[in-house]
């Protein structure tokens, strides 16, 4: 706990997580009770108005903005949360984020166990009851209570799915093929943090990126429900993939610009013509099925 950072400790065990870089706005008389714990991540903006109270057990997590209001209350166990972390129907990001800023207005009164998620705007002088998720933006003068009902929605699961292990963002007609193919799985395995070229992609439903892998037993699951590999990324190979596919007799196609072992496609594709592509796979991709 840093001595001069702008807050009214009272009790103790807390939780601070300033990075050098975020920016905090603290006003006077801002009360943390035992067990809160924040944290605020470069280039973040945490803004807090004056005797704003924060109850046992109160989180935030800021990357991107939060901003609460003058004279706003905050019961046990609250959380606000300017993110999510990024996810796909096979997979959930453990360091990948998508944000969007929090705004609270004055004089407000959030329950006890209640959740504030990534862009939402709250107006002043709203009362938030007890344990209550808020998704959506809330009116001034409000009172806003949970109904308690559960909404559950599938996370789409393919029968064909098609993988590509990089070290680069640039894969050759990747947007073509995902929009073309909306049945297929794309899977794409990045062992490092990825760039917001790659990252972009993220629109299409069936691409599932795994950025920072680095773990033999999930690469091998994903491997295992792998129908066809996709040798489309610049760059150099990675990781033994493509032996790493044969052993598992997992059928190879290429672009002819990207193929890192020609020998191992089954078929080499003229980048200029990437609907001979869609073709090759939709043609691969059946002839395995039937033959399982």
């Amino acid at each position: 706990m840093e001595s001069h950072l702008p807050f009214l400790f009272q009790g103790e065990y807390y939780n601070l997580e300033i990075d050098p870089h975020a920016q905090l706005d603290i006003d006077q008389g801002v009360i943390l009770k035992n067990f809160c714990s924040l944290e605020v991540n470069d280039y973040a903006k945490l803004t807090i108005g004056k005797n704003v109270f924060f109850n046992a057990g109160c989180s935030i997590r800021c990357k991107e903005s939060i901003s609460i209001g003058d004279y706003c209350l905050f019961g046990d166990g609250v959380k606000l949360f300017d993110n999510n972390h990024h996810y796909s129907n096979y997979h959930v990001e453990a360091l990948s984020f998508s944000t969007a800023p929090i705004t609270i207005g004055q004089k407000c009164w959030i329950g006890a166990n209640s959740t504030i998620l990534k862009g939402v705007t709250i107006g002043d002088n709203v009362i938030i009851g007890a344990g209550t998720t808020i998704y959506k933006d809330i009116p001034s003068n409000s009172i806003v209570t949970s109904s308690g009902n559960v909404t559950i929605k599938p996370r789409q699961q393919y029968e064909k799915q098609v993988t590509t292990f990089t070290a680069s963002d640039n894969l050759e007609h990747l947007d073509y093929l995902a929009s073309h193919l909306p049945d297929v799985a794309f899977n794409i395995l990045a062992g490092t943090h990825i760039s917001p070229q790659l990252n972009s992609f993220r629109r299409f439903k069936n691409l599932n990126i795994y950025s920072n892998i680095n773990d033999l037993e999930l690469e091998d699951e994903i491997l295992n429900r792998t129908n066809l590999y996709l040798d489309i990324n610049h760059w150099w190979e990675v990781k033994d993939i493509l032996n790493r596919c044969q052993n598992k007799n997992i059928p190879i196609l290429a672009f002819e610009n990207t193929s890192h072992a020609p020998e191992k496609a089954v078929q080499l594709i003229d980048p200029h013509h990437p609907q001979a592509m869609v073709e090759a796979i939709n043609t691969l991709l059946n002839t395995t099925k039937e033959e399982t």
